[in-house]
């Protein structure tokens, strides 16, 4: 099972990242483009852009696991495992190798509750739907 979320996980942050970058292109151009609304559309779309890879994320490690009662708990575990373990892992890995220099990562806690009350219950949606999909 971890080895499974593992995967799916860092796969997710990649996915994310990649996703992330291709909009922030996006919302660069409109804010030095003087487009309000593009900057506002793209922001939209960054949040979007993010539910749609965290579910999927949910969805694909609960249809490999194929365990009956726990899709959910799949798709929420590597949601959990991109945003509490790979997320810091990496900052604290291109930090150190910019600056030299150790950086703990701060949760917030704004950052604590979009992530308690958005992003795990959307991995935990798409495993819940992978779970009913493929078993049942």
């Amino acid at each position: 099972m971890v080895l499974l979320v593992l995967k799916y996980s860092i796969l997710a942050y990649l996915l994310l990242f990649l996703v992330n970058f291709v909009i922030g292109l996006f919302i660069f151009g409109a804010a030095f483009g003087g487009s309000e609304s593009g900057f506002t559309f793209g922001v939209g779309m960054l949040y979007l852009a993010d539910a749609v890879v965290l579910i999927l994320t949910g969805y694909y490690a609960s249809m490999k696991a194929m365990h009956a009662g726990k899709g959910w708990a799949y798709g929420m575990a590597c949601v959990a495992a991109v945003v509490f373990f790979w997320e810091p892992l990496i900052s604290l890995i291109i930090v150190l190798l910019i600056s030299g220099k150790f950086f703990v990562p701060v949760f917030n806690l704004a950052g604590i509750l979009i992530t308690v009350f958005l992003y795990l219950p959307l991995g935990a949606l798409g495993g819940w739907v992978a779970e009913k999909r493929y078993i049942g």
